[in-house]
């Protein structure tokens, strides 16, 4: 049976495998927080040096474009946009129908 590299608890499931330091670890120690994995604080100075020294750039930081590049381009997709414009409220309506019809024909074996 395998023990937490933490706690040493027996670990009577699968135990979960963290994806930085490659440890095993029960329930209560499974996030990099709760067991001080050192890869994640080796990742966190070498993004606090790089910020301070300004070497890293926007694009790094956020992969995400942001909220007034979105809005810029005219995709806003909040709900209260979507329940102003009749042409995205019938898009998503239509997105719903399709997804809940395809859902419906696999759930019935059809597909």
């Amino acid at each position: 049976m395998t023990k937490c590299d933490y706690c040493n608890k027996e670990i009577s499931r699968m135990p979960y495998k963290c994806k930085y330091c490659g440890g095993r670890f029960c329930s209560d120690h499974r996030l990099p927080e709760n067991h001080d994995c050192s890869s994640v604080n080796k990742n966190k100075k070498w993004f606090t040096e790089k910020k301070a020294k300004k070497e890293i750039s926007a694009s790094e930081i956020a992969s995400e474009p942001a909220a007034e590049t979105i809005k810029e381009r005219g995709l806003n997709w909040s709900l209260e946009n979507i329940l102003k414009d009749k042409k995205k409220l019938a898009a998503v309506a239509l997105i719903v129908l399709l997804f809940f019809s395809v859902l419906g024909l696999a759930l019935a074996g059809i597909i």
